[in-house]
């Protein structure tokens, strides 16, 4: 059984409670959820560069801090984190769309639609794939990379 490690930051025990919830595993289920939950930004930061976690849900409001959510995503990213992320977000899908993509996340999960177990589970899978799935092409990029390379050394040798 697949193990899927997730760190949510967030302050709202409610929302990580339904999260919980939503991500028990049930019988017949290929994938159990482990998640945790950090409730200071600071903390927050150092997990997301450390990237231990499989994905990383972050709450809109950050606790401990008057950093955003989309604001720590960038600071994430920036530090070198390379898990997906999703925004947690009571929002409408207009409203954060072009902040979200803007951002670097993954993707977000609106709190007041999307917490609907198979949503919630599709949206985490979807995110982890796309994650795989983009690191897969930058491999494939870097292999051609280092192809150019070695045909054009090669030519210059021959001149």
């Amino acid at each position: 059984m697949e193990t899927i490690h997730i760190l949510v930051v967030s302050d709202n025990q409610e929302v990580v409670d339904s999260i919980n919830e939503m991500l028990s595993t049930d019988s017949g289920t290929m994938v159990r959820y482990h998640v945790e939950l950090e409730a200071m930004y600071d903390s927050a930061l150092r997990s997301l560069v450390r990237n231990r976690y499989d994905v990383y849900l972050i709450d809109q409001i950050v606790p401990g801090s008057e950093v955003t959510g989309i604001e720590l995503i960038k600071k994430a990213n920036a530090g070198g984190c390379r898990s997906p992320i999703l925004l947690l977000t009571d929002e409408s899908d207009e409203d954060i769309v072009g902040y979200i993509d803007d951002s670097g996340a993954a993707g977000h999960i609106n709190k007041k639609l999307d917490f609907h177990k198979r949503t919630f589970c599709n949206a985490i899978r979807l995110a982890i794939k796309r994650n795989e799935d983009v690191a897969d092409v930058q491999g494939q990029i870097e292999d051609l990379q280092r192809s150019v390379s070695a045909l054009i050394h090669a030519f210059n040798r021959r001149g």
